[in-house]
């Protein structure tokens, strides 16, 4: 696979408008004030990070190896997150060019606010994102929680509200044909492991 060298350049931070913290205080009252400040990150064992770099690595086609990385396919491409502290976070999906949109908007912010994170790309630009972008900034979103996951030591499916079942179901897409009947083919991918065979009826054989 060949990288994309372009560490991701950050854009200025934003300027923040000053406000009047003791007015704020006094006019909330102090129990409400503790109520509505978020805990911070070392609350939670979360260290205090920030994003330093995104790589991504292409394929010279896509999922199904078609040539050119088309915008609106499946996608096989690789993204690692890299944060100040050396913790990486890996995700997959996304093309070159939405990718470079949406992973320009990270550097430098905190990695584990991911719905922040999420909605500053998801309504970064002038445009709200299509789906041709929402592919990039999953692979992003996957990337953000697989280092959250590393960064407090527990699976990501324990963040996410626990285990919903206990195994998943899979298939084989049209489990590679050796020739002989589609029966046969069933049989070999059921003597490779799989409960289910899947197959197009669409699919061409020998041309």
């Amino acid at each position: 696979m060949t990288q994309h060298n372009r560490n991701m350049i950050s854009f200025s931070q934003n300027q923040h408008r000053a406000w009047d913290r003791r007015g704020f205080l006094k006019g909330l009252g102090a129990v409400g004030a503790v109520a509505c400040l978020a805990p911070r990150a070392n609350a939670f064992r979360l260290p205090e990070d920030k994003i330093k770099v995104v790589h991504y690595f292409s394929t010279p086609g896509d999922a199904q190896g078609r040539q050119g990385q088309p915008m609106v396919n499946q996608s096989s491409n690789v993204v690692m997150i890299e944060t100040e502290r050396g913790l990486i976070g890996i995700g997959e999906g996304g093309e070159p060019r939405t990718m470079d949109e949406c992973a320009s908007m990270l550097i430098g912010l905190d990695p584990f606010r991911i719905d922040n994170l999420w909605q500053r790309m998801m309504r970064g630009y002038f445009y709200p994102a299509g789906r041709e972008k929402l592919h990039s900034l999953g692979a992003l979103d996957l990337a953000l929680w697989d280092l959250k996951g590393k960064a407090l030591d527990v699976p990501v499916w324990q963040l996410l509200g626990g285990k919903s079942r206990n195994y998943a179901e899979l298939y084989s897409t049209a489990y590679p044909f050796r020739g002989g009947t589609l029966e046969d083919a069933a049989k070999a991918c059921v003597g490779a492991g799989f409960r289910t065979y899947r197959y197009a009826t669409d699919n061409r054989v020998n041309g």
